[in-house]
């Protein structure tokens, strides 16, 4: 099992709404780069302290092509609390987004340390193609919280 810290490459987008970020990360998994194992950890993005995941999905962009399923959520915690058992190998253009059983949407809880949204591969994986969102809700205070470096 190893840890990928891929969380460089998600974009930001700041909606109009006070306190709504959303962090959005493809991930190809043909990046001749990695090896992509069963038991793989993949840092999507980072989470600010103080913020709260509140809703995420897995966009399908390219089919595995052979069986793939993954969890999005803290490997640390709880690893399906966004997305739970996504189909890598859905037709392109398919939207995963079901919680694990016992969850609800907007299970997570606000962290108070930096931290990172993480993808658990449950299969290896080599020709697939995924893009994460994930949405924030940003409970920071702009006079304490941005005094200092963070992850945002």
């Amino acid at each position: 099992m190893a840890t990928h810290d891929l969380s460089g490459g998600a974009v930001d987008f700041e909606w109009n709404s006070v306190g709504v970020k959303v962090k959005q990360n493809v991930i190809d998994f043909s990046d001749s780069n990695y090896t992509f194992s069963s038991g793989d950890v993949i840092q999507v993005c980072k989470q600010p302290k103080y913020t709260k995941a509140m809703k995420a999905s897995i966009r399908v962009l390219t089919a595995e092509g052979g069986t793939l399923t993954y969890d999005l959520g803290y490997t640390g915690g709880t690893v399906d609390v966004l997305v739970d058992g996504a189909n890598g190998n859905s037709a392109a253009g398919t939207i995963e987004d079901t919680v694990s059983t016992g969850e609800t949407e907007n299970a997570s809880s606000i962290v108070t340390a930096n931290d990172t949204i993480d993808l658990l591969l449950n299969n290896a994986a080599d020709t697939g193609k995924i893009c994460v969102t994930v949405f924030f809700e940003d409970h920071r205070i702009p006079e304490q919280d941005f005094a200092s470096p963070d992850v945002s």
